[in-house]
């Protein structure tokens, strides 16, 4: 099985109630034949940071900065900048949404 990650920034406010996400998978079959895979998500857009953070998957979460990190190292970042762009952002969330989570550890 293989996975994908996909890591969006956003850029602006939204004023919608919902963001969709498409991804198309295009690969060869066997045969040769081309084979298309169209998924799409709905996702409602919230200002509540409360609803925000309960969608949060915090293993996913870790997950994902994990395989940016990998993937910035492999294409050739310096290993300095990629530790410092990962702390950079768990400081970020730490302190922009750290008096609103509680942690659990494993």
């Amino acid at each position: 099985r293989h996975g994908y990650s996909v890591l969006y920034d956003l850029e602006g406010d939204v004023n919608e109630e919902y963001v969709f996400f498409q991804v198309v998978a295009a690969w060869s079959g066997r045969g040769g034949e081309r084979i298309l895979r169209v998924s799409t998500a709905r996702v409602a857009v919230t200002a509540n940071t409360a609803a925000l953070l309960q969608s949060v998957d915090a293993d996913v979460v870790a997950a994902l900065l994990g395989k940016e990190a990998v993937m910035r190292a492999r294409s050739g970042e310096p290993l300095a900048d990629v530790r410092a762009r990962v702390e950079a952002r768990l400081r970020n969330i730490a302190t922009t949404w750290g008096d609103q989570v509680q942690v659990t550890l494993h």
